[in-house]
């Protein structure tokens, strides 16, 4: 919680100042300080959550997997059995509403197991037919008025780019349609950060011999 704290005031003092911040994680609690901000300066906020998984466990639900970085969303939705520590870092309770959030590109089983949870949904299979489409939709999802962008590169499939640390195998996106859909997004007037989480390179060295590697952290910050 006080990691999620400090990003909460590191990036509002950037949107305060006109800034567009790109944060880089960290796992995806770190979403929580950036949507705190936010809402700190927009009164308001919606969230496109392009993810492996819809990061709805908590803590009581599943004892067996108490992971922090499974439970980002159902720390700013404030779902029961959420951390109280952690869904109180912003200025409200929950910090977002689940009708201006979208998830975008998840390959994993459906998490929302009680119908709590009524956002948009974008799975993988979509994406890849027509990235920029499912980003619009994504984008159309969450309303009108200032939103984040979250991307976990765990959305990838490992064997197209073995970068993610919680990995997903044969069944992601790969890296160009990442890009597309990013590259979507930040044309959208309404963005106002952005937190990219995950990003391993135990898993991948830089070497000239291979081009992927930075390709995707950079793509939020191009035109």
């Amino acid at each position: 919680a006080a990691g999620a704290r400090r990003v909460r005031e590191a990036v509002r003092d950037g949107l305060r100042g006109g800034h567009g911040p790109l944060v880089l994680g960290g796992e995806c609690t770190v979403t929580l300080g950036v949507v705190a901000a936010a809402v700190d300066v927009h009164d308001d906020c919606g969230l496109v959550y392009v993810d492996g998984g819809q990061d709805l466990f908590t803590v009581a639900s599943h004892p067996e997997e108490p992971i922090a970085d499974a439970t980002g969303v159902a720390h700013l939705l404030d779902l029961p059995g959420a951390s109280p520590e952690l869904s109180a870092v912003g200025a409200r309770r929950p910090l977002l509403d689940a009708r201006r959030l979208a998830f975008l590109g998840f390959s994993d089983a459906e998490e929302d197991e009680d119908g709590r949870v009524a956002a948009t949904r974008v799975p993988a299979a979509e994406v890849s037919a027509g990235p920029e489409a499912a980003a619009r939709r994504a984008v159309d999802g969450v309303g009108s008025g200032p939103f984040v962008l979250h991307v976990d590169v765990d959305v990838l499939d490992f064997f197209a780019l073995p970068a993610a640390d919680v990995p997903v195998f044969g069944r992601g996106l790969v890296p160009a349609e990442l890009e597309r859909v990013v590259r979507e997004i930040v044309s959208d007037p309404d963005l106002v950060a952005v937190t990219l989480v995950e990003f391993c390179l135990l898993y991948s060295s830089p070497s000239p011999r291979d081009g992927r590697l930075g390709r995707m952290p950079s793509s939020a910050g191009d035109g």
